[in-house]
């Protein structure tokens, strides 16, 4: 099973904390993802992912950016290389036990340019599922020393209120019919 997912998000006008002259761009993005189920069973399921993520705004040396119309283009500018060190990148992979989905296991990679930020991250997390109750777990290991988000813990407690999880069905197995002997 192949999942693909764009989306284009933050656009609108600057916005003006202190004064029209200090007005800052929205930071209008553009990502483009993709899944795909390597290994799908009635109790296991491994999916691989690609996530890739591009600032649509175009700040000059001045410090002026373009209306958001314009950004969306202009942000595109300065050949290749360029275009390729914007881009923002991450991988993982997703393993599910138990029909309905019970326990998961999740790690992935991010990656950004040195000359665009320079994170690059290791995130690693678990889940489980009982009936409509969810419990996540996730952790971030910044590679670089003494970032913000080094050893990042995250806990999520979940309630679905919505329709239960389907159970994925056992593939029928086909009988083979005995031909009588002559």
């Amino acid at each position: 099973k192949f999942g693909l997912g764009v989306n284009l998000s933050n656009i609108g006008p600057k916005v003006t904390y202190v004064d029209n002259d200090q007005a800052d761009p929205l930071p209008t993005n553009l990502r483009l993802g993709f899944a795909y189920d390597i290994y799908q069973s009635e109790y296991n399921n491994l999916t691989l992912t690609a996530d890739f993520a591009k600032l649509l705004v175009k700040r000059r040396e001045n410090g002026e950016s373009d209306p958001v119309y314009k950004g969306i283009f202009t942000s595109f500018g300065g050949g290749l290389d360029n275009v390729m060190k914007s881009i923002q990148s991450s991988v993982g992979a997703e393993y599910w036990y138990g029909n309905p989905k019970l326990i998961g296991l999740r790690g992935g990679f991010f990656y950004e340019d040195p000359d665009r930020g320079k994170r690059k991250f290791i995130t690693l997390g678990a889940s489980i599922r009982y009936s409509m109750y969810g419990f996540d777990f996730s952790y971030i290991n910044t590679i670089e020393e003494n970032h913000p988000l080094a050893n990042t813990l995250r806990f999520t407690l979940s309630v679905n209120f919505g329709q239960p999880e389907t159970t994925v069905k056992k593939p029928e197995e086909k009988k083979i019919e005995e031909q009588p002997q002559k």
